[in-house]
């Protein structure tokens, strides 16, 4: 585990950063499509992997190399040299609301473009959703308060996987423009 840690994240040595992975290893995974790109890959990614790595030992109840206390250890000093470069991870910006519009001016008049009107609409009402919200979002959750409006109760989310907290409200609200794309396509479909 800690060979593979290694090979896939940068150092800093002398002449610069490096990684330990040879070359023709990782056209190889290139090749494969187990990488995407030449070079090391970022921490976040290392760390993901090893945690995959981790969960796959303890579900096949195999010694796990991930609990080791020198992998812990390689990953905490690689955590600190990442900030200690200035490494920050890198986060997907939101669309704004010209991409937006450019995505309305797409749907059309059919019931596909009626649906994914409603559908951006809906993701984006009440400050956005995640496309996993949208994808697992029922009917049973959905109710009509008005001739144009309705409450959706998001009861789990990225940031509340078991279920809402004291400090947040599961009834997201769906108003004006976007329940009238809502309502356009429960009515067409």
């Amino acid at each position: 585990m800690i060979q593979f840690i290694v090979d896939h994240l940068a150092c800093r040595y002398v002449d610069g950063l490096t990684w330990e992975l040879p070359d023709a290893a990782d056209r190889q995974l290139l090749a494969s499509s187990l990488k995407s790109a030449l070079g090391p890959r970022k921490l976040n990614t290392v760390i993901h992997r090893v945690a995959v790595l981790s969960t796959a030992h303890r579900l096949k109840r195999l010694p796990n190399p991930s609990l080791q206390p020198a992998v812990r250890a390689v990953l905490s000093r690689c955590r600190r040299a990442s900030i200690k470069r200035g490494e920050r991870p890198t986060k997907k910006s939101e669309v704004a609301k010209t991409e937006l519009e450019a995505m309305f001016a797409t749907c059309d008049g059919s019931l596909e473009g009626i649906r994914d009107r409603a559908l951006l609409c809906f993701g984006f009402s009440s400050g956005g959703r995640r496309r996993s919200e949208i994808a697992a979002g029922s009917m049973a959750d959905l109710r009509r308060t008005g001739p144009a409006a309705f409450i959706y109760r998001l009861e789990h989310s990225k940031t509340t996987q078991a279920g809402p907290s004291a400090n947040s409200t599961p009834d997201k609200p769906i108003l004006d423009r976007s329940a009238a794309a809502l309502a356009a396509w429960l009515e067409a479909s």
